[in-house]
């Protein structure tokens, strides 16, 4: 497969996913039989069958068997999952919509997820480029649930799965960390919360001077990251992602047992940790700034607390509307919190968006290949025959 997509072959999460099938699941295909999409999509399915033996297809027209598209609650034409009791309609036709629903399928349950808002945080349902409306769409395509909470008016926090905490623009007073931690009392602000967890945010912003950024059009402080460490979030990670004005994160030299932690990436050599305001210009000063690599994201886990999971990456700005489309950030975002409600078989690569190709002509560009193709060929090879006519009669 050469194309840039890869779109002939399975993404790797489509694969794991597959590979841990514990049940026959079938796709049907209710499209009429003339329906012009039906061989890339066999193609598709060929790729998902050859993945896994417990999964299976078949297409059945539903203007000639009714009746079959009736048994299946099918009104319109589309994709069904089925396993055993359970259906899931495949909301389109590529690898990122059946993958997508074979996780819905499969999941036992809805995951309950709560992005915390009352200190400018940003929002899943915010369409704007600094919102994540995006990463929002992602987890409700995988059959996540969520909504908006606001530490003011919550009361307790036990019905949810996972809570993510965006970028806030504000200080957190000692009445919400409270809330976030039973047992953590007086601290005022989220940092005061997280090193009480064994997190030590920086009070810095990270500087890349080695020029890397630079390549794709990234000044120095948004640092580019291309190796991560060995963990359970980034492990077979091999995407590229970039962090606007990050901070450092860092991790305690040591945790107490059972408690795990795992540093998931630094940045690059030639970084440092800045501990000018933004509106100074960075400049290393050896004396106060700490030479890079500077870890930027860790992840913990502390079966002591009720399986609590932490993961903290020192910049939000990657997972916004902004950047989704670029390749890493999304992934990174969704392996994280794939890993945080403990879904282990969503942490992968997954299909990229298949763009669509188009040449735009402008108007003297459509008059050249018009002239060079419709006139210019048929008045040469007419040309060229007179010639070859008029040399054989001299002959």
């Amino acid at each position: 497969d050469w194309t840039e997509e890869s779109r002939y072959s399975l993404s790797p999460q489509s694969k794991q996913i597959l590979a841990a099938l514990d049940r026959e699941v079938k796709l049907i295909a209710f499209l009429p039989t003339a329906d012009p999409t039906q061989d890339e999509l066999h193609r598709l399915l060929d790729e998902y069958a050859a993945g896994s033996r417990r999964f299976t297809f078949d297409f059945i027209d539903p203007d000639r068997r009714p009746g079959e598209a009736l048994r299946h609650g099918m009104q319109e034409y589309g994709l069904l999952l089925v396993a055993t009791e359970k259906k899931e309609n495949v909301r389109a036709a590529t690898e990122q919509g059946i993958t997508s629903a074979l996780i819905r399928l499969l999941s036992p349950r809805p995951v309950q997820v709560a992005f915390l808002t009352g200190n400018g945080e940003a929002s899943p349902f915010d369409a704007d480029p600094g919102g994540l409306r995006a990463a929002g769409d992602a987890l409700l395509a995988n059959g996540y649930r969520l909504r908006r909470l606001s530490l003011f008016t919550a009361e307790h926090l036990d019905s949810l799965d996972l809570l993510v905490i965006a970028g806030p623009r504000s200080e957190y007073r000692p009445e919400e960390t409270a809330l976030l931690d039973g047992y953590l009392h007086g601290a005022a602000g989220l940092a005061p919360w997280l090193m009480s967890w064994g997190v030590m945010v920086g009070a810095d912003r990270i500087v890349d001077g080695s020029g890397r950024g630079r390549l794709v059009g990234l000044d120095p402080e948004t640092p580019v990251v291309s190796q991560y460490e060995d963990n359970p979030v980034t492990r077979g990670f091999n995407l590229g992602t970039y962090y606007r004005l990050a901070r450092s994160v860092r991790l305690p030299t040591a945790l107490p047992k059972p408690s795990r932690g795992w540093l998931l990436f630094r940045s690059g050599t030639g970084s440092w940790a800045e501990t000018d305001p933004p509106g100074i210009p960075a400049r290393l000063d050896p004396g106060r700034d700490r030479l890079g690599p500077v870890p930027m994201a860790v992840a913990l886990d502390h079966p002591g607390q009720n399986g609590a999971r932490l993961l903290v990456i020192g910049d939000s700005d990657f997972a916004t509307n902004r950047d989704w489309r670029v390749p890493g950030g999304g992934d990174l975002f969704l392996n994280a919190v794939a890993w945080l409600v403990e879904r282990p078989e969503e942490i992968a690569i997954r299909a990229p968006v298949v763009r669509e190709r188009r040449v735009e002509l402008n108007a003297e560009q459509a008059r050249t290949i018009f002239v060079a193709f419709v006139l210019g060929i048929p008045l040469a090879i007419m040309v060229l025959g007179v010639t070859v006519a008029w040399r054989r009669r001299a002959l």
